[in-house]
């Protein structure tokens, strides 16, 4: 697990969908999503439904999401 990873999580929740994150984070939509899934194939669990509409998370990812948001404050005061 790589802190970009969980950067680009938050990222698309923020944003509401991986295109849009993917525009904020200065990286390609291929790119975002290819990360995304190598972190979800890596936990084992399925982090995001995606849809033309967009994404959500799921509960697991509910999890994920909270813990990569500690992990970024804490990684943010110390950098």
């Amino acid at each position: 697990m790589k802190i970009e990873q969980l950067r680009f999580l938050i990222s698309v929740v923020k944003y509401g969908s991986i295109n849009a994150a993917s525009k904020k984070e200065f990286v390609t939509q291929q790119s975002l999503n290819k990360s995304l899934s190598a972190l979800e194939a890596e936990l084992g669990v399925t982090l995001l439904n995606r849809t033309k509409m967009g994404t959500r998370l799921t509960e697991k990812g509910e999890i994920v999401f909270r813990e990569a948001q500690r992990s970024e404050e804490r990684f943010s005061r110390n950098a």
